[in-house]
């Protein structure tokens, strides 16, 4: 998830390196995904993983960008920039979209067409997500437990 995030303002540039300021302005005021200081702290975070490189002025990514997809619709997801840690279900959805090299939102739409057209709205979104990500051979049994925490015990039959 970092890569595909430090690697879209490269492909958007279509630059093999840019200043810090481009890079920062890019998810700053280009995109409005994140604030200033976020986009910052990505560029600290790109350096310090090793995923970026400084010389001089200019940043580069230290990683092949032509193999990273960038959806239509793409935003990267919150956690990567220290804003709010992921629910298991932000990270399945965000893991489904970077699988099926679809946006997150276009996930979202379909888990809700899911809960809507299959379950007359009877499905939590936390098992639509489920569904959907065996549907995709995505992962998701290292959740489950987190997914039961997070929501509690409010869909528990008696």
């Amino acid at each position: 998830m970092l890569k595909r995030a430090i690697a879209a303002p490269f492909k958007s540039f279509n630059k093999n390196s840019m200043k810090k300021t481009d890079f920062t302005f890019f998810f700053a005021f280009d995109k409005r995904w994140i604030s200033g200081e976020q986009a910052n702290e990505l560029l600290k975070i790109g350096l310090k993983e090793n995923l970026l490189k400084e010389e001089g002025n200019q940043i580069s990514p230290t990683f092949d960008i032509s193999g990273i997809d960038i959806p239509k619709g793409y935003k990267p997801p919150a956690d990567i920039f220290g804003t709010k840690t992921a629910t298991a279900y932000e990270e399945l959805l965000h893991e489904i979209a970077e699988k099926t090299n679809r946006g997150a939102d276009i996930v979202e739409k379909e888990i809700q067409a899911l809960i809507r057209d299959s379950f007359d709205g009877n499905l939590t979104k936390e098992a639509a997500a489920v569904i959907i990500a065996r549907r995709y051979k995505v992962g998701f049994e290292d959740k489950l437990e987190r997914f039961k925490s997070e929501h509690g015990n409010a869909n528990k039959t008696e």
